[in-house]
């Protein structure tokens, strides 16, 4: 069978596929119930975050040093749609965020441009470090997606990822700490 699924109220379009029927599994003879999980649109984001690059998940440091952090995101199917994309990240304690560090925001290869397609806000008394997507970042996101054929990392990807091309793409968020004292 030739199953293709288009966008409505209950489900997110997805690429056609082949569904071979009846299905034998390998020492077990004949399916007799079949569920398809399209794998191709993500419609909730999963994120993860890195420590000095892309992939790591640990790294040391000494006091004074700077640390740079990497926010990732996988892209919704439907995040043209969303009322916010929004990364945040509370920082621990024993960190200042490195004003002369400026935060990077990518999807893919795409760069984004702060003031247009994001915005930043610096922590405060809350020590909260936000990253915002507009609508023009976030239909940048869309078009990055929908030039990838709807792959995104999946969900146990996204975690040890340590390379954002266009196939397939997420949100990035590059920002840096230091140690304090």
């Amino acid at each position: 069978y030739y199953v293709e699924v288009t966008k409505n109220e209950n489900s997110f379009e997805t690429a056609p596929f082949l569904l071979e029927v009846p299905s034998y599994i390998s020492n077990k003879g004949y399916a007799k119930t079949m569920n398809v999980y399209p794998k191709n649109k993500v419609t909730t984001p999963t994120p993860g975050k890195d420590v000095n690059e892309l992939g790591n998940n640990d790294s040391g440091a000494k006091v004074g040093d700077q640390v740079k952090w990497y926010l990732k995101g996988t892209i919704p199917a439907d995040i043209a749609d969303y009322k916010t994309y929004e990364f945040q990240d509370t920082l621990d304690k024993a960190l200042t965020y490195d004003e002369s560090f400026t935060p990077v925001v990518t999807v893919g290869t795409t760069k984004l441009e702060e003031g247009t397609d994001y915005t930043v806000t610096k922590p405060g008394a809350d020590r909260m470090f936000k990253v915002t997507l507009t609508k023009a970042g976030q239909k940048k996101a869309a078009a990055v997606l929908k030039a990838a054929d709807g792959q995104t990392p999946s969900a146990d990807e996204i975690g040890d990822i340590k390379e954002n091309t266009d196939k397939p793409p997420f949100i990035e968020v590059e920002f840096a700490t230091q140690i304090n004292a």
